[in-house]
């Protein structure tokens, strides 16, 4: 587990900061038109971010730790691969800057009027993010290739805290619009990105001078992020679909639902970042070519180890949703009424949360099976499968913003099911050997105690008090069973 620390405290601490500036904007805004526009011109920026930083991370980190005898030759390719990706991340923040008029209106019909012109000029101006964030991936990069663990892995965390840093003085100098939050975000991913890009080039001795990228490298750059980001940019154009939906689903919608799908990856912040972490070691110790029993033990360990971790943070959750709502947002503009609104959709959405939670590591096992095009296959079909049940449920059968989250919620055990049978079919039943049973007597305990302490409980005890208490409760079943159930970390292998 210690290798996978860097990774771990990384998702959270990227999860808290967002959730802090989430917090600066409802403080600020509250559930409007204003929140909408925030969500509406950073989901293209954010979306992208999400999926091709993520596919340049695999692409360098394999271009990095590919074994040469020559460090210079070494070095020149990867400074051909980070040019080659720069360029391309340059292209599609110009891009978005270029068609910003069209993209509001495709993304966010529900904003008009000058609605509309600010979330133009806005989306122009988070068009930077694009180019900032790559290439600080790509440096990031480089420092993990080199065991440089920890700033490679902090990236993320410290663009969300400088962010939420830069909301908090634009606030206490009485500046609560989206401008000072949007300038935040990209303040704080500037001044990252050159922190990271002082320290790598401080690594690479053997790299004289950036040579231009010949046209194999930007071929081999575009089939790379096609592929790799192919898979992601299927996953997180859910988000896309759905806040374009919930856009026309009148004000303040769009703002709740997005701010209702944050608690998911928050719960699953640290399963995610375990398997995300395990992928790159893996890669980066050279085990990329395991054998398939290794690769099945290997999946199956990290979907126990994923679930394991989530079972308490759900239940602790959906036991103490409401507070978890009240105290994260409920103050300046955002209500009572506005948490009685958000409590039902934040439940749904953690309802799904168990699926979020194994879809990285299934992932990441078709992956390691070098199955890239099977991967597209299922992200997409996910993806298709999506959208058709979103204009049903949410439109058709007027189910709002629920049906959005039912779509989102059934899309993903379909297309989770579907990756089982494949694996299984290629790798053996070594891969379904998690130990349902004994999590869900996990849960059932922890549930149970939770049960017990709300009865007990005072109604009038502080919120924070009440959900600190249970924290510590949850904290302690969960180390408890663990080891009665069997459940330890290296227990679990089948």
């Amino acid at each position: 587990m210690r290798p996978h620390i860097p990774f771990a405290l990384s998702a959270i601490i990227d999860r808290a900061a967002y959730a802090v500036l989430l917090a600066l904007l409802t403080l600020a805004q509250g559930v409007g038109e204003a929140s909408d526009i925030f969500f509406a011109v950073t989901t293209v920026p954010a979306v992208l971010m999400t999926v091709l930083n993520e596919a340049a991370f695999v692409i360098m980190l394999r271009v990095v730790t590919n074994p040469a005898p020559d460090e210079a030759l070494r070095w020149r390719v990867t400074g051909q691969h980070g040019l080659a990706l720069t360029l391309l991340f340059l292209g599609l923040g110009g891009g978005i800057a270029l068609g910003a008029d069209p993209l509001i209106r495709l993304l966010a019909p529900g904003l008009t009027g000058a609605a509309h012109d600010k979330a133009v000029q806005l989306q122009r101006l988070t068009a930077a993010l694009l180019p900032l964030q790559g290439m600080a991936a790509i440096f990031g990069t480089v420092l993990i290739g080199h065991e440089k663990t920890w700033p490679g892995a902090l990236r993320l965390p410290l663009t969300s805290g400088g962010a939420a840093l830069g909301a908090l003085l634009c606030l206490w100098q009485g500046d609560g619009s989206i401008d000072g939050f949007i300038f935040s975000l990209i303040a704080a991913a500037a001044v990252v990105t050159l922190g990271l890009g002082v320290r790598a080039f401080g690594l690479c001795h053997g790299l004289r001078v950036l040579h231009w990228p010949r046209r194999q490298v930007m071929v081999e750059m575009v089939r790379g992020l096609t592929v790799l980001g192919g898979s992601g940019m299927a996953a997180n154009g859910i988000v896309l679909v759905e806040r374009t939906l919930a856009s026309g689903l009148g004000e303040g919608a769009l703002s709740s639902i997005s701010l209702a799908r944050s608690f998911v990856p928050l719960l699953g912040v640290i399963s995610t970042s375990v398997a995300t972490g395990w992928f790159s070691l893996s890669l980066a110790k050279g085990r990329g070519q395991q054998q398939e029993p290794d690769i099945a033990r290997t999946g199956c360990e990290m979907m126990t180890l994923s679930l394991l971790i989530l079972v308490p943070l759900m239940a602790l959750f959906l036991a103490h949703t409401a507070d978890v709502v009240a105290l994260l947002f409920e103050r300046g503009r955002f209500t009572a009424a506005d948490t009685g609104m958000l409590q039902p959709m934040a439940v749904a959405f953690a309802l799904g949360a168990p699926l979020f939670a194994i879809s990285i590591p299934l992932g990441r096992t078709l992956l390691m099976c070098k199955a890239d095009g099977t991967l597209l296959v299922f992200a997409w079909g996910g993806f298709g499968l999506y959208i058709v049940l979103a204009l049903l449920w949410s439109k058709g059968m007027g189910g709002g913003t629920f049906g959005l989250i039912a779509a989102y919620v059934v899309a993903m055990l379909i297309q989770s099911l579907a990756q089982m049978y494949y694996l299984t079919a290629r790798l053996g039943r070594t891969l379904l050997a998690v130990p349902l049973g004994r999590l869900l007597c996990l849960a059932a305990l922890v549930g149970a105690v939770l049960a017990i302490s709300a009865h007990l409980m005072p109604g009038d005890v502080n919120r924070l008090i009440g959900l600190g208490a249970d924290t510590g409760l949850t904290l302690a079943v969960f180390v408890l069973a663990t080891s009665w159930l069997g459940l330890s970390p290296g227990r679990t292998a089948p």
